[in-house]
Order: structure tokens, then C-alpha cells, then sequence
């Protein structure tokens, strides 16, 4: 068994409801890595607007 390898995780049968949209400074992402080394900071600058309800 490798422990460097993570088990995706998956969520079943379960309803999420936005509460809010964020964005982030992606500059921090390592693609060669898959991921991130250090958690990544977020933009408060750049506002997401919520869709209409439906």
C-alpha cells in the first residue's frame, strides 16, 4: 500500500445549497503537483454574483 496516494473523496446522495461563491488567487496551484502545497488566498477583490433562483 502507497501512502502517498489519497483516496478521492465522493459524496453520494446528498443536496448542497450555495451559499455564497468565492474566488481565489490561483497562482499558488502546482499542476505538475495536482494540487497545492500551501492553502490558497483568497480574492475578496473580485465579487461572484449569484445565479437567479430557480
Amino acid at each position: 500500500m502507497n501512502p502517498l496516494v489519497v483516496h478521492p473523496m465522493r459524496i453520494h446522495l446528498a443536496d448542497f445549497q450555495i451559499l455564497g461563491r468565492d474566488t481565489y488567487d490561483v497562482a499558488g496551484f502546482d499542476v505538475t503537483a495536482g494540487g497545492t502545497r500551501a492553502p490558497l488566498a483568497p480574492d475578496p477583490a473580485t465579487p461572484v454574483p449569484l445565479p437567479p433562483r430557480r
